[in-house]
């Protein structure tokens, strides 16, 4: 093997491991749930809007994130 194919294939093998490195997570007791769902008996909390803004669109129907706000404005 050539000096160039073997530095090629160093390259590509290095690459290959950054991008499969395991992404860092924090455990679920770590994340602040300070995000609630504004619909009546639903208790569910969430550690960012946009998590909530999910919960909201697919479990309650919301529309877009606009109505979404005004909803959550309106009841509190």
């Amino acid at each position: 093997m050539t000096d160039k194919a073997q530095k090629l294939e160093e390259t590509y093998f290095s690459t290959m491991k950054l991008r499969n490195k395991k992404k860092h997570r924090r455990p679920a007791v770590e994340i602040d749930k300070s995000h609630s769902c504004p619909y009546d008996n639903c208790y569910k909390n969430y550690g960012s809007d946009v998590s909530l803004n999910l919960h909201i669109k697919i479990k309650h129907n919301g529309g877009n994130k606009t109505d979404r706000e005004k909803f959550a404005v309106s009841l509190g």
